[in-house]
């Protein structure tokens, strides 16, 4: 039961972002919207994921992961019932965010539930088939997102995540309850300082080329005064990295400080 979780709750992820990428055709006809829109909320996605991932694993560390994990798989489902009923870009944008956001708290989940419920070879073939569930979710993705998108429509391959939420979500409850550990404790500014320097970073160096390098093109999301969103995320970014680095300092200090007392 546990490796049938872990691997369906793998595809239900995977399968999320291939889905939009298949059906990118189809969004951009529905919502009236450019390619570029629709490879930004796909972007937004994985790099909220990438922002939030050691965050993610605290959480589920201090609060249980099953219960974190049931709570994010919730919020993943209401997410792609976003995008399913996305009727704009800044919706789709928004849905495929909180996604990634979540996806953060899903993974480290995963990983505990086989390293809890599997010992010696057979974790190691767990884990081999969690590493396969994310492959096989693209073929997934690319056969039943295409035949929706040329058919029925795209928005019913969201819908069939949707309903994958929900058969994850009742087949938890069949997991082992890992025990939380209340004394690990959660530095939230520095975690936040940190995911919003790496998300502005991402954004502003993956829209060089498209955004503009100085002056805004057409396919920019926003300009200032002309100038390309691009650098101004990078400076954002380098500033916010600064001041992560100094609250680090600044704890550290705290730290020394109370020890030594």
């Amino acid at each position: 039961m546990p490796l049938i979780v872990v691997v369906l709750t793998q595809i239900q992820a995977s399968f999320a972002v291939n889905a939009l990428t298949v059906s990118m055709q189809g969004i951009t006809t529905d919502l009236n919207t450019p390619a570029t829109s629709v490879g930004t909320a796909i972007t937004a996605g994985t790099f909220a994921m990438a922002a939030f991932i050691l965050l993610g694993a605290k959480i589920g560390a201090k609060f249980g992961s099953r219960r974190v994990f049931q709570i994010a798989v919730v919020i993943h489902g209401l997410a792609m019932a976003g995008v399913a009923l996305s009727v704009s870009p800044t919706m789709l944008f928004v849905a495929q965010a909180a996604s990634g956001a979540v996806i953060a708290l899903i993974a480290p989940a995963l990983v505990v539930f086989i390293a809890s419920n599997y010992r010696g070879s057979q974790q190691a073939q767990a884990i081999g088939l969690l590493a396969a569930a994310i492959p096989a979710a693209g073929v997934l993705a690319l056969l039943i997102a295409g035949t929706f998108a040329s058919t029925i429509g795209w928005r019913y391959s969201f819908a069939l995540i949707v309903l994958l939420a929900v058969i994850n979500l009742l087949l938890s409850f069949k997991l082992k309850v890992v025990p939380a550990q209340s004394e690990v404790k959660i530095d939230w500014v520095g975690a936040f300082l940190a995911a919003g320097s790496i998300i502005l970073l991402s954004f502003g160096f993956s829209g060089l080329n498209s955004w503009g390098v100085i002056l805004a093109t057409p396919q920019a999301p926003f300009q200032v005064l002309g100038i390309s969103p691009a650098p101004i995320l990078i400076l954002l970014g380098a500033v916010g990295g600064q001041a992560f680095f100094l609250w680090l300092r600044k704890r550290k200090k705290s730290i020394s400080r109370r020890s030594s007392i």
